[in-house]
């Protein structure tokens, strides 16, 4: 048992010594993943699919790679178009949407970060059509075809640009969506714009325990005996970034949904946004299993389309 110890014990010396007073530099660009459309990673995401709805599936994937396409989808149920949008002389945004045969409801969803559109397309068609919503969902800067590179501030400034130059709503209801890095700007468009419905899937609470909680997922092991050696510093932008604050400000309809074992966004974020919302009509879902994505699960899409189509 001594000779086991010894080593370990060497071990921990060593990589106190190797992390004491180290200072890891977060930046703002960390926080976003620029992903660009990938028929390989479309595939192997429906290895589980029948080959029917597989082909299918793949089929719609590579009408949206092929940036020329303008319709993607057209159907007695839904048109899907995909669109660009000139916001300057460097930034050009590509976006979606999602036209059902009947509309009562205009929304918007935003996507969660490492994502390609490919990836909602099932998940919104279904949106649309059983909510009757025409949906509008846009690729970040550096997403997709969407050019440049993306920043917080940016896109911050983006989102208002789409949501004045596409978003008339001339219907019953205005829902805004948001999907884990979606969540962050979500809740600062509805806050700050006239929307009846809120929903935030496996939300972002702020930047700083952000920043915790991945401190606490890559210094574990033998590493969690560096956690104290270890500063992290981060741009002040990215420590402002705070949906626990900007919730405070939405005051209609709210939905939170964040699974208990999701290691990417904490379950525990999800539950501070709820408790400083400033609503009093909202609603938490607390679902157990199917990690960060666990709300695109068929059971648990279905519980937001309910919740949306509820008076």
């Amino acid at each position: 048992m001594k000779l086991l110890l010894k080593p370990m014990l060497i071990g921990m010396l060593l990589l106190v010594l190797l992390y004491s007073c180290k200072t890891v530099r977060i930046s703002e660009k960390g926080s976003f993943s620029a992903t660009k459309y990938n028929i390989s990673e479309d595939s192997a995401e429906m290895i589980d699919y029948a080959q029917k709805d597989r082909d299918v599936w793949l089929g719609i994937a590579n009408k949206i790679l092929d940036s020329a396409q303008m319709t993607i989808i057209e159907s007695d149920s839904i048109k899907v178009t995909r669109k660009y949008i000139k916001i300057n002389d460097t930034v050009i945004l590509e976006y979606f949407n999602y036209t059902p045969n009947q509309i009562q409801r205009n929304a918007v969803f935003c996507i969660g970060n490492e994502s390609r559109h490919t990836s909602y397309v099932e998940y919104l068609i279904k949106l649309a059509i059983n909510t009757n919503s025409e949906i509008v969902a846009w690729n970040y800067r550096g997403f997709g075809y969407s050019t440049s590179k993306p920043t917080f501030e940016g896109q911050f400034a983006d989102n208002q640009n789409m949501l004045n130059k596409l978003f008339v709503s001339n219907v019953n209801e205005t829902i805004m969506l948001g999907y884990s890095l979606g969540t962050i700007f979500a809740t600062e468009m509805a806050a700050n714009n006239t929307f009846d419905k809120l929903v935030l899937l496996a939300p972002v609470s702020d930047a700083p325990e952000l920043l915790k909680h991945y401190k606490r997922a890559y210094l574990s092991g033998l590493l969690v005996f560096a956690r104290p050696f270890i500063k992290l510093k981060a741009d002040a932008k990215l420590l402002a970034i705070s949906n626990t604050e900007n919730i405070k400000k939405y005051h209609n309809k709210l939905l939170i949904m964040h699974s208990k074992d999701d290691k990417t966004i904490p379950y525990k974020m999800g539950k501070i946004l709820y408790e400083n919302a400033g609503t009093e009509q909202k609603q938490f879902i607390k679902l157990k299993k199917g990690g960060h994505g666990a709300a695109m699960l068929p059971e648990n899409w279905e519980k937001v389309l309910d919740w949306i189509n509820e008076k």
